[in-house]
């Protein structure tokens, strides 16, 4: 069974047994903490509650149909403790009364191996460096290129704290590299922060099968070791609940700061695939996550661009937030494909150009996606099968078309983002008469609809009224307004930062 990359792992087995049905399924319960544990089939729970204590054995008790033969349940754990981090930012910086030098400083573990370092001006002017994800333990900080070379030793903590090395700096004749900093003095502050953490709120396995048995099944553990992180929701309300707590306006700088060596996100490549409405051929962009050739399958997010607008490998500054959000352990591995939605299909499309007129050739790029890229992608990269390893997002025009997508194909999507969307054809009519307005259509476990200020917008109240269109045909949406904010970056930057951490 193919395992994603959580944060919190969540492993149930496949178990069976031969007696003959009767009232109960007897479900052995091992975890490596205390947490609370439920069954739920559908959504909804199922036979009693046990409260499991670290690496006991407890059962959940299933009631059962007699005519049951296969039934799926998930397992979800809840109420766990706190779990303690065993990672942290370290940032090392240089104070600005300080007189410094052309040194270079570096931070080492015991074993030698450089962690991060820069030139000591260098660290100045940029305010200081920060290496992500660090794992706890002891370091050393080096400076070298003065007449002599200084270590100090400190230890990086999971519970996070402050450390304030002092170094001194003596510059000297003959040396090159300090001729300008004879009797320099500067101290040198490492902080140490734990990595941030996600909301919790418990997880349900995709799907086990099981025959309804009086006899003892195979045991299932549950591992809640490591950073708590979102998992997959028992139903969308819970997800929404959980990205709705945790929703900001307030974005760290270290979400958006330039990529360094630690923290580019992947490669990116464009990409020419069969399009049976753009002419034969059409064009994206798509950028892969470290490592993707490792042999895992990777969730995959789509990108859309506003009108008039094309396919960008780091549109709306997304590929650089995404990879401080992995590094930081905020947000899973992606596959991100940056779609040209510019779709003209009639020679009068092409005559009007990729222009604010062109509303009818953005509307062809619904069945070029899900005839077209989205297959291609699934064929040809390492992309996770299943609608829970799928989301779609963008701004202006591309966020009216991520909601547009997902109405028309629902079975596809899990997670639904629209970045400052105008409100065109997104009415709760057009909603209740798509696919996903059916009774039995599947619900997404997150839509997230982020808006700038209206007055002066092109969009206007576009982003409130397609919240509003949504919750009244019954489909629970995060609401997220960014005041002072326009049609631009001001409110993608907030968007993207809170829509990649609620996703998958």
């Amino acid at each position: 069974m193919y395992v994603k990359k959580i944060t919190w792992v969540l492993m149930v087995m496949t178990f069976s047994g031969s007696a003959i049905a009767q009232d109960y399924s007897l479900i052995p319960v091992r975890t490596n903490t205390t947490a609370t544990i439920t069954a739920h089939r559908d959504g909804t729970p199922v036979g009693n509650t046990i409260t499991a204590e670290a690496n006991a054995v407890d059962t959940l008790r299933i009631p059962m149909s007699e005519n049951t033969s296969v039934t799926q349940l998930g397992l979800r754990a809840q109420n766990a403790p706190a779990i303690t981090h065993t990672r942290g930012t370290v940032t090392l910086n240089l104070p600005g009364n300080s007189a410094y030098q052309k040194a270079n400083i570096s931070v080492y573990s015991l074993d030698g191996r450089r962690v991060m370092g820069a030139a000591a001006d260098a660290i100045h002017r940029t305010a200081g460096i920060s290496r992500q994800n660090l794992a706890a333990g002891a370091y050393m900080i080096r400076v070298r290129g003065a007449d002599r070379s200084h270590t100090n030793a400190f230890r990086v903590s999971h519970r996070g704290g402050n450390f304030n090395i002092n170094v001194s700096f003596t510059g000297g004749a003959g040396n090159p590299r300090s001729a300008n900093a004879a009797n320099a003095v500067g101290d040198i502050t490492i902080t140490v922060e734990p990595t941030r953490a996600a909301v919790t709120f418990g997880y349900q396995s995709r799907v086990v099968h099981f025959r309804p048995v009086t006899g003892t099944h195979r045991l299932q553990t549950i591992n809640l070791s490591g950073t708590p992180g979102l998992g997959t929701p028992v139903t969308d309300t819970a997800r929404t609940a959980a990205v709705r707590q945790m929703m900001t306006n307030t974005v760290p700088s270290e979400a958006t700061r330039a990529p360094t060596s630690g923290n580019t996100y992947g490669t990116n490549q464009t990409i020419t695939y069969p399009s049976s409405r753009f002419g034969g051929t059409h064009t994206a962009v798509v950028v892969l996550p470290p490592n993707h050739d490792d042999g895992r399958l990777f969730p995959v997010m789509y990108f859309g661009h506003g009108i008039t607008g094309s396919a960008r490998a780091n549109d709306m500054n997304s590929r650089t937030i995404l990879g401080n959000l992995v590094a930081s352990g905020e947000a899973k591995d992606m596959i991100i494909v940056y779609q040209n939605q510019w779709t003209p299909v009639t020679q009068a499309e092409v005559d009007v150009g990729n222009t604010m007129q062109a509303m009818s050739a953005y509307a062809n790029s619904i069945d070029d996606w899900a005839s077209n890229l989205h297959p291609y992608m699934l064929e040809n990269f390492p992309v996770a099968p299943g609608r829970e390893n799928v989301a779609i997002t963008g701004f202006s025009m591309g966020g009216n078309m991520a909601v547009r997508i997902w109405m028309a194909h629902p079975d596809k999507i899990g997670f639904v983002g629209l970045g400052d969307p105008p409100a065109v054809s997104t009415t709760a009519n057009n909603i209740r008469d798509s696919r996903a307005g059916a009774a039995n259509a599947p619900r997404p476990w997150l839509i997230f609809v982020s808006g700038a200020e209206p007055e002066g917008n092109i969009v206007g109240n576009g982003p409130q009224n397609i919240s509003t269109a949504l919750t009244q045909r019954g489909f629970d949406n995060v609401w997220h307004f960014v005041p002072g904010s326009g049609h631009n970056q001001t409110v993608m930057t907030p968007h993207l930062y809170n829509f990649l951490r609620g996703i998958f």
